[in-house]
């Protein structure tokens, strides 16, 4: 009879400390958003407090996660970026969830404070078929080459970027010939990742160079090249290790850790025509949509706000307010990305105010203990 009714004051206790921290959770975020569905209350009837959800990471790894009624996208975050080593805060918030609901529908993002099953909820009443993705969407601090699944996740997210030739600018409409030795060294290195042994032939040549670039250099050229950095590196070294090197030489690109989105026009009078907005940590840059020059740049000090506009025949805008209090400019593009665009910037630009309000701390305490040390305090 007593274990009886440990059992059962165990489990009331349970229950109390769930109770308690919803609430408290509730207090500090707001409650949920959407009535829980069906199937999350049958769950709750029988007992079960938590989901097994899947995520679905770059390169079609997957990864799953714990969910119980009150988890915020924020807990995934951190539960991803501790598999990956990462368990500071500001390195979990470089990291971000979306929606992914098929090619018929852009991306919705998902807010860190947001539930995960009020998201789950809402796309299932709508019916709609969706997968939840997590991927890195600000580059602002350093990172170590060191976890297995950082290096992965990185590789497949950047590599779709080099093959778009979106980090590579030229000069005049011509390729750098350190550029394009870079370019042979990434080729080689690809085919070291895809587990080859043997130097690459011409056609697997073609099929590792950005489509964009093949052209800037004969057939001949570009094999020759990347077999010479197949024989001085690729060749040496395993594949994850070809992976991490792959992302090192990226990482030498100026366009490195930027976040691309198509132009249709600008309103900026230096801009014609399409182009391309490259969001990272310098700023927000147009590019010219061939060359990948930069047309115009706008630093985060610069950038007031951003709105999001839609017209009566359903083209979409991001209006860029740039000024200050006496002058303000309105830069307005037409795009279809403002509602990732918009929150984007305004990450970067709360990630630069921390981190000059960081410094301007450390000053402060560098002086105090200056003038400690001198007896002026």
């Amino acid at each position: 009879m007593r274990m009886y009714f440990y059992v059962i004051l165990y489990s009331i206790l349970a229950i109390a400390s769930i109770c308690e921290a919803n609430m408290k959770l509730t207090l500090r975020l707001g409650g949920r958003k959407d009535p829980p569905g069906k199937l999350e209350l049958k769950a709750l009837a029988s007992g079960r407090h938590t989901k097994r959800q899947m995520f679905y990471l770059p390169g079609d790894m997957t990864k799953v996660v714990k969910i119980k009624t009150c988890t915020i996208a924020r807990d995934v975050i951190r539960d991803l970026c501790g598999m990956m080593g990462l368990t500071s805060e500001l390195d979990c918030d470089e990291y971000g969830l979306y929606a992914d609901l098929g090619k018929q529908s852009l991306p919705l993002p998902i807010q860190p404070n947001d539930y995960i099953l009020d998201i789950t909820t809402m796309l299932e009443r709508q019916k709609l078929e969706y997968w939840l993705f997590f991927k890195k969407i600000v580059w602002f601090r350093p990172m170590r080459l060191e976890n297995a699944l950082f290096i992965n996740l990185l590789y497949h997210q950047i590599r779709p970027d080099v093959m778009r030739a979106h980090l590579i600018v030229l000069d005049n409409s011509q390729l750098d010939p350190d550029v394009q030795l870079r370019v042979s060294l990434l080729a080689s290195l690809q085919h070291r990742i895809l587990g080859q042994d043997q130097p690459p032939t011409r056609a697997q040549v073609s099929k590792l160079l950005p489509p964009s670039l093949a052209h800037m250099s004969t057939p001949d050229q570009w094999v020759s090249e990347v077999a010479r950095e197949w024989d001085e590196i690729a060749s040496r070294i395993l594949p994850m290790d070809a992976k991490a090197k792959y992302l090192s030489v990226a990482m030498t690109f100026p366009l490195y850790g930027s976040c691309f989105f198509p132009i249709k026009n600008a309103s900026d009078s230096r801009v014609q025509g399409e182009s391309i907005m490259a969001i990272n940590k310098s700023g927000v840059h147009f590019l010219s949509y061939k060359t990948r020059e930069t047309l115009v740049t706008y630093s985060f000090g610069e950038i007031v706000s951003t709105r999001k506009l839609r017209s009566n025949s359903g083209r979409q805008y991001l209006d860029l307010k740039c000024g200050n209090l006496m002058v303000v400019k309105v830069t307005r593009c037409e795009t279809p990305y403002g509602r990732e665009i918009g929150p984007l910037i305004a990450l970067y630009s709360k990630m630069h105010l921390e981190e000059k309000r960081r410094g301007e701390d450390q000053q402060g305490i560098f002086r105090a203990d200056a003038a400690l040390a001198a007896g002026t305090y």
